[in-house]
């Protein structure tokens, strides 16, 4: 067990926007090694304070003025640098950080743990399979160019009956113009021939539902139907990010397949699969063809990755079944012990 957290209110002045919900602190609480508090005058403890960024703005540079005399966390749980200045707050205290591109601050699981406290504050069960099915599943929860090039060449690999899809208008993203005109010129820098598809469902705004629609699911993204991961053994996961010039931004939604025993496959940013086997996780790189991973162009690395599942589904008929569902169980639990330990905070502090 690690050494008690005694973690500050942070009470100082800062020129971008903070977040009063005290996420970290929150988190840290739930799932570190050992004693959280605020209060606590043990002296062998670890002490700091944390500042909840929420977004920076491009008016003025940043200044943060702390009016405690401890270690400075600065966190943000989103991953792109357009809205936390992260280069210029170093000067000011520990960044911590969720793109796990960015070498030079730290970086913290933030959204798996977002993920397990939803599993455990709304009693989700999680998938437990004792077969494997040659269905896949892709949730797409905000209609962005790359879940409209996904949609497409999933079409045109003639996949889209092997799959339990959902493309839900999120945030009214169908009138987001700039997504669309990047669609369009991906598809023709690509080559694409037939747009039908998309041009259909952009024309007449479809959403493809599973178990809840664009509306349920702006009010709660988290739960879900245990049944579509047990109909289901892939999940073919469209991050939030997908461009790889933003580093490596994961979400929940790659955390999601791993807590439900499913097979993953990317159409995220490059080296998702190898930071997954960094984390200590089994990619089955002897089942699934993980080379897209390394591919830096976004659109040749999601068509290999298409690819990559197009072959997968014709082999799971073939797998050894047993072998498959323990490696799967085997990460599940890997995610659901999932501690913060002593040795990572004071990383954040050196």
């Amino acid at each position: 067990m690690g050494k008690p957290l005694i973690i500050s209110k942070w009470l100082g002045k800062a020129s971008f926007t903070i977040n009063e919900e005290p996420r970290l602190f929150n988190y840290l609480c739930s799932f570190y090694d050992g004693k959280v508090n605020r209060t606590s005058s043990d002296g062998d403890a670890i002490k700091f304070q944390i500042c909840e960024h929420l977004t920076d703005t491009r008016k003025n540079k940043d200044i943060v003025e702390s009016e405690l005399d401890l270690h400075l966390i600065i966190f943000h749980p989103e991953g792109d640098a357009k809205y936390f200045h992260y280069k210029e707050l170093k000067k000011y205290g520990n960044i911590v950080s969720c793109n796990y591109a960015w070498k030079d601050v730290n970086y913290f699981h933030y959204w798996a743990y977002d993920y397990r406290n939803a599993i455990i504050s709304r009693n989700i069960k999680t998938n437990t399979p004792d077969k494997l099915s040659t269905k896949f599943l892709c949730f797409n929860g905000r209609p962005d160019w790359h879940r409209y090039y996904t949609m497409q060449r999933l079409y045109d690999n003639d996949l889209i009956k092997q799959g339990f899809i959902s493309f839900l208008d999120r945030y009214n993203n169908y009138n987001n113009i700039s997504h669309q005109n990047t669609f369009y010129k991906i598809a023709s820098m690509m080559k694409l021939s037939d747009t039908s598809y998309v041009d259909k469902m952009i024309k007449e705004k479809t959403n493809l539902v599973l178990d809840k629609t664009t509306e349920q699911v702006s009010k709660d993204d988290r739960s879900h139907d245990e049944n579509l991961f047990a109909d289901t053994s892939i999940s073919l996961i469209t991050e939030t990010y997908s461009e790889a010039y933003r580093g490596l931004f994961i979400t929940e939604k790659s955390w999601r397949p791993i807590a439900n025993m499913h097979l993953p496959i990317w159409i995220a940013q490059p080296f998702m699969v190898q930071a997954f086997r960094e984390f200590g996780f089994d990619m089955f790189d002897d089942i699934i063809d993980n080379s897209y991973d390394k591919i830096i162009i976004d659109p040749m690395r999601f068509d290999a990755a298409i690819k990559a599942l197009k072959k997968l589904l014709t082999k799971m008929k073939k797998l050894d079944v047993d072998n498959v569902l323990e490696r799967l169980e085997s990460n599940r639990n890997k995610f659901l012990s999932m501690k913060i330990k002593e040795k990572e905070i004071l990383s954040w502090i050196k």
